[in-house]
């Protein structure tokens, strides 16, 4: 176990009153620079610079003193972050499991009121004071029920409509093809009739003439 000022993951007791925290948006944390690797090694090498050093270099002295609270104040989150993380981790598991065992007792005590409204003839007045329970425990049933019967009615009127355009392309192709018959009836009827074939009898070819015989 760790103290309120230095804790370790576990504690709940974190004092970090001594640090001016800051809140800043989201936006605001993806546009700030981020530390690579060495950026520990660069401000040891400031914390370790003698003011001739400094001075030599042509360093501002205030803003390296400003950059040495800075880290300071940087270790010091790093040191209470873990116990911190661990802390809001242990805060969300517990609302689930306490979420949790709430709901296992809303589903018996209305299992407890109904039966005991199904015995009694009052039965109004046993469950019309747990009318929030109720609204509540049965909500995403009455709410699954009322998305079925949504789905089904918007597939009973899909249906519905799918045969009514199957019926008027069956209409449609019926009024073409008879549309289609008439043409080629019309046009038959409009075609002239063939010239008649002519008789034997009627050829133009010229007939032999009788032969006379001769008596000798």
């Amino acid at each position: 176990m760790g103290t309120p000022e230095h804790p370790v993951p576990g504690d709940r007791i974190i004092d970090a009153s001594d640090l001016v925290m800051k809140d800043i948006t989201p936006e605001v944390i993806s546009s700030l620079i981020k530390f690579r690797a060495g950026a520990d090694k660069a401000i040891e090498n400031i914390e370790r610079l003698k003011p001739l050093e400094i001075a030599r270099a042509g360093l501002n002295e205030g803003d390296v003193v400003r950059l040495i609270s800075l880290a300071a104040e940087h270790r010091r989150t790093v040191e209470l972050l873990p116990a911190a993380e661990k802390l809001v981790e242990l805060l969300y598991e517990t609302q689930y499991d306490r979420a949790h065992e709430i709901s296992l007792l809303f589903g018996e005590m209305c299992s407890q009121a109904r039966r005991r409204a199904a015995r009694s003839p009052n039965g109004g007045e046993i469950l019309g004071p747990l009318e929030d329970l109720f609204d509540y425990q049965c909500g995403p049933a009455i709410k699954a029920a009322a998305t079925r019967a949504k789905a089904a009615k918007a597939a009973k009127a899909e249906k519905a409509e799918q045969a009514a355009k199957a019926e008027k392309a069956e209409q449609a192709a019926k009024a073409e093809k008879a549309e289609q018959a008439a043409k080629a009836e019309k046009a038959e009827q409009a075609e002239p009739a063939p010239p008649p074939s002519p008789s034997p009898s009627s050829s133009s070819s010229p007939s032999p003439s009788p032969v006379a015989v001769l008596p000798r």
